[in-house]
């Protein structure tokens, strides 16, 4: 019995320690995943920040080397991130609210800063975290994070 409380005690302190490293472990990703956005580099985001179902990493790099394409010709700058927020729902299993703005060559942005928000669903493997589906929210929409 003392040794099922015990368990059980250090079950729950424990929680909060694992939810903070992948809260890092996550901003981390959302930053490295600007990163790649901003050189345009379709095959690395598809290879390091993607494993969507039923989606070959070679269709996900030609789909995201097509918008990269679009958003050229559309003067696209870069994307500047204003925030990210963290939900992490285990040890594998998370949800991102990434705020960004798309910055264009002639000095401005589409959108105001903070209208533009994007939910990250991932996944964690072997190869670290993953995001296995997307999810737009509308302008001041914002992701709910149940406790």
């Amino acid at each position: 019995m003392r040794r099922a409380i015990a368990a059980l005690m250090l079950a729950c302190i424990g929680t909060p320690a694992v939810a903070q490293t992948a809260d890092e472990e996550l901003k981390v990703f959302v930053g490295r995943y600007v990163e790649a956005f901003n050189k345009g580099d379709a095959a690395g985001l598809a290879r390091n920040f993607y494993a969507l179902p039923n989606v070959e990493a070679g269709d996900l790099e030609a789909r995201l080397a097509k918008q990269f394409e679009s958003l050229r010709a559309d003067s696209f700058g870069r994307m500047t991130l204003y925030g990210s927020k963290p939900c992490v729902h285990g040890a594998v299993s998370a949800e991102v609210q990434v705020d960004f703005a798309y910055n264009y060559t002639f000095g401005g942005v589409m959108d105001p800063p903070g209208d533009q928000s994007t939910v990250f669903r991932l996944r964690k493997s072997g190869d670290g975290w993953r995001i296995v589906a997307t999810n737009d929210l509308q302008a001041g929409q914002k992701m709910v994070c149940p406790l």
